[in-house]
């Protein structure tokens, strides 16, 4: 019982620390080691149950690290359990293959999310590249908008730009009307900028006011929430039906504006 009451501490102090990828929406380490836990719960006693602990492995591959990634992840929390109550042979094996498996473990750990301010910064009077590819609708849309004088004037450190850039796609991106209204040093471009958008960029930490749209010698502003699918329509757009025009991004390719 004591051991038992060790390992399900390891378990519970480990599982919550768990940030390798998902096994249908749970973190692999969990899945991996609530399989242990239950196999342990399992067994009428601990000691002495080598035959059942060689199978942890494969229990491991199966029911919690369904890739390599997964499994080098999965493999140091067993080892952490697993060395709580087993013998010197047990705990021998383990921690080898911990220590193969530490090369690829740092090799594909997941680097730190960077906060969207510093992101777009470094990228400055750029904006971040776009994640998201284009599709043939947006292609189309992109080319539309920019030969019917389309304008769409944006700053460099607004997320909601950036948002709109990531619905057009990395290629449409390139194509689109996007006009900077900002240098590097948020300092407005009016040469490049009508007057609607300087009194935008009222406040340098300012990013929830644009993109603001020209269509046909009309300014809509941020408040105004023109989608694609209304670009569309204000500028007769007929290629494709509204229908298949993105209307959201994708989550995971957008969650680095949010951060």
């Amino acid at each position: 019982p004591n051991q038992k009451k060790t390992i399900h501490n390891a378990m519970a102090m480990l599982a919550p620390a768990a940030t390798a990828p998902t096994l249908r929406g749970v973190p692999s380490h969990t899945v991996s080691l609530s399989s242990f836990g239950r196999g342990v719960r399992g067994q009428k006693a601990v000691g002495g149950v080598t035959a059942e602990w060689s199978r942890w492995p494969w229990a491991l591959a199966t029911a919690g690290a369904t890739c390599a990634a997964c499994l080098s992840r999965s493999t140091p929390s067993a080892a952490a359990v697993v060395s709580a109550s087993q013998g010197k042979k047990t705990r021998r094996f383990w921690w080898t293959l911990c220590a193969l498996v530490l090369p690829f473990l740092v090799a594909s750990a997941p680097a730190r999310a960077e906060r969207w301010d510093d992101l777009s910064q470094r990228y400055a009077p750029d904006s971040p590249p776009v994640q998201t590819e284009s599709t043939k609708v947006e292609l189309a849309l992109a080319k539309h908008l920019k030969e019917k004088g389309v304008l769409i004037f944006c700053t460099w450190y607004s997320r909601e730009c950036q948002e709109l850039r990531e619905l057009f796609g990395k290629q449409a991106a390139e194509l689109a009307p996007f006009v900077e209204c900002v240098d590097k040093d948020r300092n407005f471009l009016s040469d490049d900028c009508p007057r609607q958008s300087a009194n935008l960029v009222f406040d340098r930490k300012s990013n929830g006011d644009f993109p603001l749209w020209l269509i046909a010698d009309k300014y809509y502003y941020a408040q105004d929430e023109i989608s694609l699918p209304d670009a569309a329509r204000l500028t007769n757009f007929r290629d494709f039906p509204s229908s298949e025009i993105r209307t959201e991004a994708d989550f995971l390719s957008t969650r680095y504006i949010w951060s």
